[in-house]
Order: C-alpha cells, then sequence, then structure tokens
C-alpha cells in the first residue's frame, strides 16, 4: 500500500487498478480493469507521467 500511495498520489508517475476481494481472501484483478488502466496510462495521463517521472529521475 505504501509504494502505490507513493507512485499515485504524492509522486504522480502511476495509479491504481480496482481490485475484487473473493470468498477465500483472495484478490483478483479483472481483464477490463487492466484494460481501463492501460489505456488511461498510454493515451490521457502518459504526458503528465513522463514529465513527473522526469523531475524525480535523479
Amino acid at each position: 500500500m505504501t509504494n502505490a500511495k507513493l507512485l499515485g498520489d504524492c509522486w504522480r508517475i502511476g495509479g491504481r487498478v480496482l481490485m475484487e476481494k473473493k470468498e477465500d481472501d483472495e484478490v483478483v484483478v479483472e481483464g477490463g480493469e487492466i484494460r481501463r488502466y492501460l489505456e488511461e496510462v498510454m493515451e490521457e495521463k502518459a504526458g503528465e507521467f513522463r514529465r513527473n517521472a522526469a523531475r524525480w529521475r535523479v
């Protein structure tokens, strides 16, 4: 959770996908959710992520 918080909310170079919890405490990410996130990253937020990653690069 800490890495997701830093990448998504603080550094703004990543995001989160929605996970579903199954009956036996198994966590699953559906294929449609992965597709949605990849489309968002590749189209809408690609420039923002690149600029922010370049800013944090040492």
